[in-house]
């Protein structure tokens, strides 16, 4: 039985597309530093922000916060306020609560070991398994949504694979030794993100186009999909359960306007924004929305002020609301 870590087909997707990301790589921050801790930032801001709008604000929290021990002991509202731009806030509060147990459980060290990690406010399987793998070199798979759609194309000749599915296949193709796996996982991110795209990928432009099995479905000279190249898969068969298709398609979202996200965002946003970060509770309706009536709305307000303090996000005492200190 051919193992999955050294078929044929599979090393050459490997030398090839790490060769590809030597020369087209993005070049992102966080990638040129040596540090777990921008790492670490990185990837909390990574979650559900694109790069675009996480560059200037990974520099500018940096600068405000240049180490793991200043975010710890930094003011709550300090930290929110550094977050602006960003969206999904509780994220800042969970980076400074990890922070924090680090400080205090790991003697200021963070953790490489992605089970440790997956225990710290905030951190799911993906951002662990990112950390472990960016910031220490950790031979462990990564996968995010450009690295299944990109593998599931690769490998099963279609992106329409679940989760566990993308786990199975990342798991199955990340390298033995450290370095290379980060690379590799780099390389499938840049891949996705500029050449093997959801909608419009690039095929002609891919440095391993010969070798996907979903080649055939955007190639114009095939369409009726014949011929499709399944050896990778056959190759990998023998250590890959059968690969499940999603059963149902994403839901579309909803329109982000007047969303309670949308008047989460608006509450802090205005209190982040206020001189001394706090503002009476007829002052602050009227700045979430123009429609604002205090006899009508103020129940409402009071319900998202309660979720927020649940969070950690805001602090209300009495007809006073404001960032937490």
């Amino acid at each position: 039985m051919t193992s999955a870590t050294t078929s044929p087909t599979l090393t050459k997707l490997r030398r090839r597309l790490l060769a590809w990301y030597r020369k087209h790589g993005r070049d992102l921050p966080w990638r040129r530093v040596d540090d777990p801790y921008h790492a670490m930032v990185a990837e909390f801001m990574l979650q559900q922000t694109g790069v675009a709008r996480v560059l200037p604000v990974y520099d500018s929290f940096l600068r405000r916060f240049p180490s793991l021990k200043a975010l710890a002991d930094a003011p709550v509202s300090d930290v929110i306020r550094a977050w602006s731009g960003m969206g999904y806030n509780r994220r800042a509060i969970n980076l400074q609560r990890t922070a924090r147990v680090i400080v205090d459980e790991h003697n200021g060290v963070i953790p490489g070991d992605p089970h440790t990690l997956e225990k710290l406010p905030g951190i799911g399987r993906y951002t662990a398994a990112a950390i472990a793998c960016f910031a220490f070199q950790r031979p462990v798979a990564v996968m995010d949504t450009n690295i299944r759609r990109v593998l599931g194309r690769l490998i099963a000749g279609h992106s329409d694979i679940d989760a566990d599915a993308g786990w199975t296949l990342a798991e199955a193709a990340v390298p033995s030794d450290g370095t290379r796996a980060s690379a590799w996982h780099q390389a499938l991110m840049d891949l996705g993100a500029t050449v093997c795209s959801a909608r419009r990928p690039k095929c002609g432009e891919c440095p391993v186009n010969d070798l996907c099995a979903a080649r055939p479905l955007f190639d114009s000279a095939n369409q009726d999909g014949t011929n499709r190249p399944q050896l990778q898969y056959a190759e990998l068969s023998d250590t890959l359960p059968t690969l499940k298709v999603a059963e149902h398609p994403q839901p579309k979202q909803q329109g982000w306007i007047g969303t309670t996200r949308y008047y989460r965002g608006r509450i802090v946003e205005t209190l982040r924004n206020h001189s001394n970060g706090t503002l009476p509770l007829d002052e602050l309706g009227p700045l979430v929305t123009d429609d604002y009536i205090a006899t009508r709305h103020s129940e409402w307000l009071q319900e998202l002020l309660t979720a927020l303090e649940r969070d950690g996000l805001v602090a209300v005492s009495g007809e006073m609301a404001g960032l937490p200190e």
